[in-house]
């Protein structure tokens, strides 16, 4: 059920952003990385919601790592970590080993800009798991339908956001790697991401139309604001899926809380 509902909701970020606009990444986590204080300060990427009508999901959705190979989509297992060289989850015929989860939890920790408690690694060890377990299924359905992702692809998309950062990827593979990190674990996942944009467009764009009229909207809409001033707002949303939960939830929510106020991290960043 999870992995229909995440199909749906890039389905409908693309319908939203119209033909030819790169489609958010599913999850939030660091997909979009920030650069550690190291470098230059930034903050883990986020997802705003929106209501949109239910889309269709990609047919027979199944993961990882590169562009090869057909694997039918199987139940995700999740396993309780036990060393660097086990197995933290098996996708299909595919695996997740603890050691690629650390090196997606420190990545996380490298770009999120404070220093995480036990219950934080806790947490975001499960964000990180769920978000790998998703990457898995999106490369194997690239896989499938010989979607590739060139190493220049990779680059350009590294570039722009390090230029959008006021750095370089030279100076954010060092801060990383100072971090305990590696700049390789992030061109990974934005491989993962490129290609699931790929996917979506692939299956979607024949629904979505564009006419000069939109165009010619948006661009006056554009024009009419360019001297307003703009806000780019943030949230942090906790949803309770049960009420057996809410204390859990509330705990959460009181540690964040405790974060901002006593100065440990930005809300920027714990967003």
């Amino acid at each position: 059920m999870r992995l229909i509902t995440t199909l749906s909701l890039g389905a409908a970020t693309l319908a939203i952003a119209a033909y030819g606009a790169m489609a958010q990444p599913l999850r939030t986590a660091a997909t979009e990385p920030a650069v550690p204080p190291a470098a230059a300060s930034a903050a883990a990427g986020t997802v705003s919601p929106a209501k949109v009508a239910p889309a269709a999901t990609v047919p027979n959705a199944p993961s990882a790592n590169a562009v090869v190979a057909n694997t039918p989509a199987q139940p995700a297992t999740p396993m309780s970590p036990s060393n660097s060289d086990g197995i933290a989850a098996t996708v299909g015929d595919n695996s997740v080993s603890d050691y690629e989860l650390d090196q997606r939890v420190a990545l996380f920790f490298a770009t999120a800009g404070f220093k995480p408690s036990a219950e934080d690694i806790k947490r975001v060890r499960k964000i990180q798991l769920d978000n790998l377990i998703d990457e898995h299924i999106q490369m194997a359905e690239a896989r499938r339908r010989k979607i590739t992702v060139s190493p220049v692809e990779v680059e350009n998309r590294l570039n722009e956001w390090a230029k959008r950062q006021n750095t370089t990827v030279k100076e954010l593979s060092d801060a990383l790697a100072k971090a305990g990190s590696d700049i390789e674990v992030l061109r990974q996942q934005q491989i993962a991401s490129l290609a699931w944009n790929k996917v979506i467009i692939s299956e979607f764009v024949d629904q979505i139309v564009v006419s000069p009229a939109m165009v010619d909207d948006a661009l006056r809409r554009d024009a009419e604001g360019a001297s307003k001033t703009h806000y780019h707002v943030m949230e942090i949303f906790l949803p309770v899926d049960s009420p057996d939960k809410d204390a859990a939830v509330k705990k959460q929510i009181e540690d964040i809380e405790s974060q901002i106020r006593s100065g440990k991290a930005p809300f920027r960043n714990l967003a």
